[in-house]
């Protein structure tokens, strides 16, 4: 009878567990320095490229439910460009930034890009949203998953468990980059997975009210560090750096479509393009995103008129059939 009734007590645990709403364990890969972590170093040989240019950008507020405090300030937007070297842009509460790459990423075996931030330790995590885009007009993004007690608002410098969150960025601590898998999002309209030309970083409100709440993918509220009534407030973005693209795929070669050069650079009145491949439109962006010029191609062979920019860093993009070709550019009046 002992043993009977030992063998249906576990029994009815077991349903208990399989049925229970919320979590009772932690299911997701541990931190950065726990055995079975999905954590990539910085340095890690995995990486062939990082993201080179701002797409568009646009800062949340320190703190959304004080709107007077203003936006978030901490860092240029170019702090997210190229390799991870904890030189971040804050995001602000809500804020996002949508970042480029000069060759399309593509779903390759496992991981497929990575998204880092400068946690100090393995538990203060600021989480993000990351979405993807093949055409910078439809974005989607990757299934996210909080287990994250919701019942106690975590505190401006509170700790989060990396076991209970998954496909958010900010997962890891500094140096150590959170992998997404395209496979994970393979099936999604409006996107090709093997032609990923942006990747978009959508701050998390981490406060527990209703009328802020984020969510995850299951529509549970996503409970991190809140309120961060700071500069630096938000999501702090260091770099996305690339495990697969087009080259590393064979899908495209750069052997095969030459780059265009431009040049002089810095220029100050005109600039001059020459593409092997015939540019159909022509756009400038400033450092915040902010387009400043966008006007159709002219050919193989352009010259363009500079002199109505101010001095400072844009980025240029040439449109063609095969692909986008973004150019670093400074002005120097």
């Amino acid at each position: 009878m002992v043993i009977f009734n030992s063998v249906r007590f576990i029994g009815f645990l077991l349903i208990f567990m399989l049925l229970s709403p919320g979590p009772l364990w932690a299911q997701y890969h541990p931190a950065a320095d726990q055995p079975g972590t999905s954590a990539i170093h910085k340095d890690s040989t995995v990486f062939v490229g990082w993201a080179s240019y701002i797409f568009d950008f646009q800062r949340g507020p320190m703190d959304i439910s004080q709107p007077a405090l203003g936006v978030a300030s901490h860092g240029d937007s170019t702090a997210a460009l190229f390799k991870a070297n904890n030189q971040v842009v804050s995001l602000g509460d809500s804020g996002y930034i949508t970042l480029g790459f000069p060759v399309p990423l593509s779903n390759g075996p496992g991981w497929d890009f990575a998204v880092f931030s400068n946690a100090f330790s393995h538990t203060f995590l600021e989480l993000a949203f990351v979405e993807v885009s093949s055409d910078g007009e439809h974005f989607v993004r990757f299934p996210a998953s909080s287990l994250t007690d919701t019942s106690t608002q975590v505190s401006s410098f509170g700790s989060l468990d990396p076991e209970e969150v998954n496909n958010l960025a900010g997962k890891y601590m500094v140096e150590y980059g959170t992998p997404f898998d395209l496979e994970e999002v393979k099936d999604a309209a409006l996107i090709d997975v093997d032609h990923i030309k942006y990747v978009r970083i959508v701050d998390v409100i981490g406060s527990m009210e209703d009328s802020l709440a984020t969510r995850d993918a299951q529509g549970r509220k996503v409970n991190d560090p809140f309120p961060t009534p700071f500069a630096a407030g938000g999501f702090d973005l260091d770099a996305v750096g690339v495990i697969h693209d087009q080259n590393t795929s064979d899908i495209y070669s750069p052997a095969r479509v030459p780059a265009a050069s431009v040049y002089p650079n810095p220029a100050s009145e005109t600039i001059h393009i020459r593409s092997p491949q015939v540019i159909e439109r022509i756009r400038i962006k400033d450092i915040n995103g902010r387009t400043v010029l966008d006007q159709p191609g002219e050919g193989k062979y352009i010259t363009l008129s500079v002199n109505h920019l101010s001095d400072g860093l844009y980025f240029l993009f040439l449109y063609s059939q095969q692909q986008i070709t973004p150019v670093k550019m400074y002005i120097a009046q």
